[in-house]
Parts: C-alpha cells; structure tokens; sequence
C-alpha cells in the first residue's frame, strides 16, 4: 500500500472571521482525546495520521483570543482529511481521503456527508456524486486536483459548489442539506462568481508577482515552510483560476495571463522517451497559461513549457520566444532527430504518449504538438514519434486545424498526468 501523509490543517473564512483546523496527535501538536499523552505506539507517525480533532473558532470583536464555537474529533468511519473549508456564515466543509466531502454547519452538527465515485462506479446513491475525471491508484481515488471550490449564497441559501477542471459542478445546498442537479437556474450566477473569485486571485498574485517568483525560485533550496502558508495556497488555486479564464473567456484577465507566461516553476521530472540522453522537465504554471491565452484568441510569446536536461541536470540551451516558429516548423523533416527538432523549433506545447495495437503488437508513440495561429485561425503540427524503433524516428509529421478548439482535450492532457 502507497503510504498516504496527513498533515495538520488550518484554513480562515474570507473576511477572517472564522478559523477551522485539524489536527492530529499523530503530528505531535496535541493530545488524544480524553487527555492522554500519546506512547510510544500511539506517538507521532510519518503517515496514515488519523484521530483528527476539528475546531471551529471565531474572532470576536475586542477580544484578543478567539472562541471556540464547536469541537468535533474524527469518527470511526470517516478517513482523514486533505483539505478544510469554512465560509463567512460559519459552514464548514471537509474534504476527506475517502473520498468524501463532510458539510458541518456552524453549530457544529453534521448535515451532509457525500460519498466521491469514479467514473466507471455502478449506481449512484442519494448522498454520492460520481466525478467524471478520477484516477484510482494504491493510494485511493484521486478527484480533486485543479478544481475550484468555493461557497455561494443566495438570499437565506447557503450553497458549497465544487468545479472540476473539466466543468462539472458539485452543488452543495448546505441549508437543505441536499445534492442539487448542475442543470440548475442559478448555473450563471455560478459562473459570474467564478469568473470574479479567479479573476480576483489572479490580480492579487499579479501583483506580488516579483515575490512569488523569489518564492518559487526559493523553493528549490529552501525548505517548503519558509513560504508563507496563505501564499501556498494561493499559488495552489492559481492553475484551477487560469482553467476558468480560458473557460469563461475572461478577456479582462488577458494582460494578468500575460505576465504569469514568464513565471518559472518546474512541477515535475522524467525521463524522455525520444531524447533519450535527457530528462524531461515540465513547467507548473506555464502550459495551461499558454494554453487559456489561446483560447483568449492570443498567441503567447512561447516560453517554454518543457525543459531537457543532461546527466547532470543541466538544461539544454533551446531557443523559446521564436516569432518565426511557424516558417521554422516548415522546414521540419521526417529525418531530423530530436535535438535537430529542437534547436529548429523549441520545445513543444504539448508533450503526450499514446499506446496502439496493431495485428496484436503494442506500440507506442510521443506525440509532439506545436500551435500556431495565423490569420485568425488556429492549426497544430503534431510530430509522432515511434518509440518501439532504436532510435525513435518521426512516423508521421502533420499539420492539421486544432482539434482542441471543439473541446477541452487539450486541458485534460495537460492538467490529467
């Protein structure tokens, strides 16, 4: 079994009203319940944290210390939990490894617990929700990442709304303690607060920009603690506000989108299937940036969105920001090998791999896709590299209109790897 870490939580309402927090003895920050001191055995783990103690509290004006307004501890059929959630109005909403989501209302009673399904889940019950995009590995089932969460009320009605990356909504009436259909009347007041939440981040971080670069550049030798914690998970919401740009077309977000272009961060490593001397570096922000300005109608500048490093993880010197890579990509041919490919054109947009079969034989390809857009319109050239050969060649080098333009494919290639 993967071993799956818990860590202590802490979150704040909007206006900083509220505080809610878990924490658990496990992590070494509190006793068990009932007062013991933790032993040996039941002393603090690296993973699978659990006895979980929740804690409301609200700051009240001219007192120094805030109130407790309810205590609750982690029952014996709940799993652990990830993330917390607390509204102005006092609503709490945990979310849980279960998968689950957990609606506490500000007096501290249960009202809601919703069971997380995957895709291929049978019949769903009356407090289940099936997700249409989940990864199920031997740590549990993975639904949750780049979505938007947020709380909505509507006159005395308070709602929590869960979007995917993807478009699907979770609607929580937490007032009625009910599951509410996506096909809803208020589906575009909806989609007016996600536009203004996302835009409203993503101005805020534009304007630390300078300080979240220092962060993220800092990150790769500091420790994760000396960034400040509001700052993390700001910078953990930003891919979810730029998927809503592209998706609600915010064109008041496009000089915001232009500026996190440049931002820096490398999420991830692994080696390269068809430059095989390299490993493969993925940037964080930059794909899906690139990728919401398109869907604004506005070629981006092309930084690169992948990297490739040497044996010992130095960066190829490739050339980004090519405003001819469109005549360059002309000149492309089946014969040219990756770093030719490379040097010519830059690193891809898109990076993907694609397993056929052919008369009962496995083969694997890594498509390359670079975009273009020329008047006005949008075309790929997607390069397929057949990797079952010694070395990898260029099977197929096409251009074709964006096939992405009918749906958010290409979204889900970037965010769902």
């Amino acid at each position: 079994m993967t071993r799956v870490f818990f860590s202590d939580l802490e979150t704040h309402s909007p206006s900083g009203r509220f505080i809610l927090t878990a924490r658990s003895p496990h992590n070494g920050t509190i006793l068990r319940r009932g007062g013991r001191k933790a032993s040996w055995w039941w002393g603090r783990r690296t993973a699978f944290q659990n006895e979980f103690r929740f804690q409301l509290l609200e700051h009240m004006p001219g007192s120094a210390e805030p109130r407790l307004v309810w205590e609750r501890w982690q029952q014996w059929n709940e799993s652990s939990p990830h993330q917390l959630f607390v509204s102005d109005t006092g609503w709490s909403i945990l979310r849980t490894h279960g998968p689950q989501l957990i609606a506490v209302a500000p007096s501290g009673r249960d009202v809601l617990r919703v069971d997380i399904l995957g895709p291929r889940a049978g019949k769903v019950g009356r407090d289940a929700w099936r997700a249409d995009h989940a990864t199920s590995t031997t740590a549990g089932l993975f639904w949750s990442k780049h979505a938007w969460p947020y709380f909505f009320r509507d006159a005395e009605t308070d709602f929590f709304i869960w979007r995917t990356h993807r478009g699907q909504r979770l609607v929580l009436d937490l007032t009625h303690a009910a599951i509410l259909p996506e096909a809803d009347v208020r589906a575009r007041e909806w989609d007016a607060a996600e536009q203004r939440d996302a835009t409203a981040l993503l101005a805020m971080l534009t304007e630390r920009l300078q300080e979240v670069q220092a962060h993220l550049s800092k990150s790769f030798t500091a420790p994760r603690k000396e960034v400040s914690s509001e700052l993390r998970k700001d910078l953990d919401r930003v891919v979810g506000a730029v998927v809503l740009v592209g998706a609600h077309r915010i064109h008041a977000c496009l000089p915001l989108l232009q500026q996190w272009e440049a931002v820096e961060d490398w999420s991830s490593v692994s080696r390269s299937s068809v430059f095989r001397e390299a490993s493969l570096e993925e940037q964080t922000f930059r794909p899906i940036v690139q990728q919401s300005l398109r869907r604004l109608g506005v070629q981006p500048r092309g930084f690169a969105a992948y990297s490739f490093l040497d044996a010992k993880n130095e960066r190829y010197a490739v050339p980004e920001c090519l405003p001819d890579r469109r005549e360059r990509a002309a000149t492309l041919e089946k014969t040219m090998s990756a770093w030719e490919v490379l040097q010519r054109v830059g690193a891809p947009d898109l990076i993907h791999h694609v397993t056929e079969f052919s008369d009962d034989v496995e083969r694997a390809f890594e498509h390359w896709e670079y975009d273009f857009q020329a008047d006005g319109q949008w075309t790929t050239l997607q390069l397929r590299w057949e990797l079952n050969s010694r070395p990898p060649f260029i099977a197929e080098l096409q251009e074709r209109p964006s096939s992405w333009l009918q749906s958010n494919e290409r979204e889900q290639a970037l965010l769902e790897r």
